[in-house]
């Protein structure tokens, strides 16, 4: 890949995670206030939900929180290369207990 580093640094810090803090109404659409913890850096962020259905007796809602800085996250390789922002969809499944 003419030398490109791997800008995620996926074999040491594999994984991104959300926390939600809450969830709040916003005139007609839903926010999910939050964390995203990539490569040892937390910062907050806000889901918008735009889609929640049913699936017999589960719940299935998806989000995407738009424009995170990569560079926030101390994700610097790759420049020129790789896009600075990105968006974080999440597809979420809820089954009753």
């Amino acid at each position: 890949m003419y030398g490109v580093r791997d800008c995620s640094t996926s074999s040491t810090t594999p994984e991104i995670t959300f926390v939600s803090d809450g969830l709040r109404q916003d005139g007609d659409r839903w926010l999910l206030e939050g964390r995203v913890t990539a490569h040892g850096a937390t910062l907050p962020v806000e889901v918008v939900i735009d889609r929640v259905t049913l699936d017999g007796q589960d719940v299935r809602a998806h989000g995407r929180a738009e424009h995170l800085d990569r560079l926030a996250f101390g994700v610097t390789g790759g420049r020129g290369m790789v896009g600075r922002y990105l968006d974080l969809d999440l597809d979420v499944v809820a089954t009753p207990a």
